[in-house]
């Protein structure tokens, strides 16, 4: 009896009076600039690119499963695709926007990095014209790359929009560490420790302030910046390794090999 009386009903009265004084048609905000927006999307009077006569639009907010700012990606999924039928029914906010801004980055990725590994691998035979060396180069960015997903994978980092800016970085500042090594081995005959002595310790510190820089976006408070950040940092770290550690033994292994099968056929022909 007490949730029927006069008193248990005000709040609702008084919902119901401020709604009341509330003009239903039309809702503009003023003096802002989102107003020719608005006025081209909820045109009530333009039938062709607006709302039919008479038509309206209703906004809700609803929450799915997950953490604040990190719902449950398949209960999200689920939710467009039970209302994307319904004609006029959309999702949106940032979380949907993020992800298909991400699935347009990655399918661009994969139209553009096909040109861009062609023009790369076309100036690395200009540059050495030797294909064992542009092998050297390719295998040493391709194992960085690989390191960085491995990376990323066991820090539990996913990739998002900002991240995936590191892939083309890698392949910029990759394929300029390796060509200045193997320009030093091939001037040096393969001496490696003359050459880290030397080239290697300027692509050494060359690389470690572009690291230093990028460190500086891990610790932003956005996460796009975060993992662009870490993603950077950590590609150039492991091509650093590669190219500095590794690659140097590669080619002088190759070199070996080579003056051993060339000095064994040339036995052999004798």
């Amino acid at each position: 009896e007490a949730g029927f009386a006069d008193a248990a009903l005000g709040l609702l009265r008084g919902l119901c009076a401020v709604w009341e004084k509330i003009p239903a048609w039309p809702q503009m905000p003023a003096d802002s600039a989102a107003v020719p927006v608005l006025g081209r999307i909820l045109s009530a009077a333009d039938g062709v690119n607006g709302l039919p006569e008479g038509g309206g639009i209703l906004l809700s907010s609803v929450s799915v499963p997950g953490m604040p700012g990190h719902p449950d990606r398949a209960k999200l999924e689920e939710l467009r695709v039970h209302l994307l039928p319904q004609e006029g029914s959309f999702v949106a906010g940032w979380e949907m926007l993020s992800t298909t801004l991400s699935r347009l980055a990655q399918a661009d990725l994969a139209v553009l990095l096909p040109p861009v590994v062609l023009l790369l691998l076309v100036t690395l035979f200009i540059v050495f014209r030797n294909l064992r060396d542009v092998l050297l180069s390719v295998l040493s960015l391709c194992a960085g790359v690989a390191a960085l997903m491995a990376t990323m994978s066991l820090l539990g980092q996913s990739w998002n929009l900002a991240s995936l800016a590191a892939i083309p970085l890698l392949l910029g500042t990759g394929i300029d560490y390796s060509i200045h090594i193997l320009l030093a081995l091939r001037r040096t005959g393969n001496d490696i420790r003359l050459v880290r002595a030397t080239t290697g310790r300027a692509v050494f510190f060359a690389g470690m302030t572009t690291v230093i820089g990028f460190s500086s976006l891990v610790f932003a408070n956005n996460r796009g910046l975060s993992a662009l950040g870490l993603a950077c940092c950590a590609g150039v770290l492991w091509v650093l390794l590669i190219v500095l550690w590794l690659m140097p033994h590669w080619r002088a292994w190759l070199v070996k090999s080579g003056a051993a099968s060339g000095l064994a056929e040339s036995s052999s022909a004798k």
